[in-house]
């Protein structure tokens, strides 16, 4: 490390390995395996601040430091420990190890060191045999091959409550992009029930024999049983299907640098850019970037700016195209002008496109919109050192539609916090009927108040208790999604047009808002002063120590992820924490060594006690990593 203003060099060496820290690279948590043929893992050696340290020489004597115990899904019996058939460490900071399994099944994986448990590297073993194993690769390796399996229902769905029935025989098909899931009257007329996308958020369960169980973003939630070994050729199938499309990555560094690459060889390949040149006025920088890029292919866009800003002498070696998108974002999303709209009437509140303005430019500055906030991910995959991040805080439910995932009820909470607890949780946890509501809502358009149907004959609908999720949910389609389906729609042409659909698909919507909007460094010692604490007593105390003691260990990315966790939001206003509101607050709850819970609305999260520091750091990290674990499967 070169020390600022001196021609010495500082080295530091990393502390002792810390089996706590252990890592397997490219981690997936369905591994497909042929029976008989070797499995490699390879474990990344860390120490306790997550530093790279040496493999110490494991594995050049006789002793067997890695082993795995595999314990058959389908079996209750005590784990068998596995040796490895061989560990090797030819690499400083990495070691590999091969297993070997000879019986086809499904097994739940646990990696030991020395004897020591690692931690967040379990995983389900899927063994096939090589004939399952080869035609499996084959299909997911054809473009446009549908495969299915008949199965049985086990838990059905609400959304599919009244079409199909417990221990019903269905259909599964499985493809590249979707897992559906059809009635099984004949193969040719069968009718498709429920459909799940493939997606990092989509996670896939084994549990026992032969039941597989699969849940989305959405929350919706299905379970499944079938005959012989279908339940692990179709988890196989998925699992290899979602390697080959995100990459293998679990963590968002990972998932972000296979994004920059991928983007990167499609626009570019090994070509280098060429120079554009783009004209603009500072006073009016939305309208004059627009007719400077009328006439722009998308190539050129995906060319390197070189910007000049009227009546200004700056010559521009990447500062000022990296200060034109920044305040070309801060204008373009700002409430203020009436593209984008916030519920809150505060700085803080979450922006979405608005339903209601009608802009010179019409629809066409929403599609300018989109294809900036591409440019800024072309110009972060090409140089991700200079990363050029959006200047917006954007509505989860915003987020959401540009991964074409269900909007829901819950996300009133996050982009509409009053609307949320004043009528969305009233109605959830009391009895309406008395309200007489029916699913219809009045709402303001054009200076006038009008009453809008939710749902065809809306208005004779009354809501009852039986009914009422279904309520707020259309509330949450109408209000979030239809209200601004045309805005969205002109929004995605723009970000689509460089940046293709699939390619952002690896990631949910609080990821996409680290990708987009990047991560603000986060002063631990300003968040510690404008925190509110509303319990004082002794016992808390010694949570909260732990507590701050364990968030200035936190990378920069973990500290976002607690505030996104926390807040529903990974960025602070222009002031940090002083100017949050409501301010962010630490509370007690009843409890012991659970996870820890967060009231977005409130911006407040409950922290239980805990048994010891090193559980409540355990118990925090799985919190603020939830949602965003790669596959999701378990």
């Amino acid at each position: 490390v070169a020390v600022p203003g001196s021609p010495f060099r500082r080295f530091f060496e990393a502390g002792d390995l810390d089996v706590s820290k252990l890592r397997i690279v490219n981690f997936t948590s369905i591994a497909v395996l042929t029976a008989g043929a070797p499995y490699t893992l390879k474990f990344d050696l860390r120490d306790q601040f997550g530093n790279s340290c040496s493999n110490h020489g494991i594995g050049r004597d006789d002793t067997t430091p890695l082993v795995v115990s595999l314990q058959d899904l389908s079996d209750e019996a005590a784990p068998d420990f596995f040796p490895t058939t061989h560990v090797q460490n030819d690499l400083r900071d990495f070691v590999t190890m091969d297993i070997t399994v000879a019986d086809v099944g499904a097994y739940r994986a646990t990696p030991f060191f020395f004897g020591e448990e690692v931690p967040r590297t379990g995983f389900v073993a899927v063994v096939l045999g090589r004939g399952d194993y080869n035609e499996m690769l084959r299909f997911v390796s054809a473009r446009g091959l549908l495969r299915y399996f008949t199965g049985r229902v086990d838990h059905v769905p609400e959304c599919c409550v009244g079409k199909l029935k417990k221990r019903a025989e269905i259909f599964v098909y499985v493809s590249p992009k979707q897992i559906t899931v059809k009635s099984a009257f004949l193969v040719f007329f069968s009718r498709t029930e429920i459909a799940f996308k493939l997606r990092p958020t989509t996670r896939v369960t084994l549990d026992g024999e032969r039941g597989l169980e699969i849940e989305d973003s959405a929350d919706r939630r299905i379970r499944l049983s079938f005959q012989d070994n279908h339940r692990d050729v179709v988890a196989a199938s998925i699992s290899t299907m979602m390697l080959k499309n995100f990459g293998g990555s679990e963590t968002f560094e990972e998932k972000r640098a296979f994004f920059y690459e991928k983007l990167k060889f499609k626009l570019f390949g090994h070509k280098s850019r060429r120079s554009v040149n783009v004209s603009v006025h500072r006073d009016d920088l939305v309208k004059s970037s627009m007719q400077a890029t009328q006439g722009f292919t998308v190539t050129d866009w995906t060319q390197m700016f070189v910007l000049h800003f009227h009546n200004e002498q700056g010559v521009d070696w990447g500062g000022l195209r990296r200060e034109w998108l920044s305040q070309l974002g801060k204008e373009l999303f700002d409430p203020s002008r009436g593209l984008f709209a916030r519920f809150a009437d505060h700085d803080q509140g979450l922006v979405l496109p608005s339903g209601e303005r009608r802009d010179d430019f019409g629809l066409r500055v929403f599609t300018f919109a989109g294809r900036v906030v591409a440019k800024c991910l072309v110009e972060s995959c090409y140089e991700p050192a200079c990363a050029a991040m959006v200047n917006a805080r954007f509505a989860r439910s915003f987020l959401a539609q540009l991964l074409n995932l269900r909007v829901t009820y819950k996300h009133f909470e996050t982009d509409d916090p009053e609307y949320y607890r004043q009528k969305i949780q009233y109605v959830l946890e009391n009895d309406i009927e008395d309200l007489e509501l029916t699913f219809s809502e009045e709402h303001m358009q054009g200076g006038s108040l009008v009453e809008t149907e939710l749902v065809p004959g809306g208005k004779r609908i009354p809501v009852v208790d039986s009914n009422k999720e279904l309520y707020v949910d259309a509330l949450a389609q109408f209000r979030l999604v239809a209200r601004v389906r045309r805005q969205v729609d002109a929004f995605l042409r723009g970000l689509h047009s460089l940046v293709p659909e699939q390619f952002l698909m690896m990631f949910d919507e609080n990821e996409l808002e680290l990708l987009m909007c990047g991560i603000a460094e986060i002063d631990v010692e300003q968040m510690k002063k404008h925190t509110e604490i509303t319990d004082g007593s002794s016992r808390f105390r010694t949570t909260l120590d732990w507590f701050w003691f364990i968030v200035a260990g936190f990378t920069n990315e973990e500290r976002a992820k607690l505030l996104q966790f926390v807040t529903g939001s990974s960025l602070l206003p222009a002031l940090g924490f002083a100017e949050l509101q409501p301010r962010f607050k630490l509370s007690a709850r009843l409890g012991q060594d659970s996870l820890p819970i967060a009231h977005t609305c409130f911006n407040q999260l409950h922290l239980p006690e805990y048994s010891s520091l090193e559980e409540m750091r355990r118990c925090l990290k799985i919190a603020i990593e939830e949602g965003n674990t790669g596959f999701g499967m378990v």
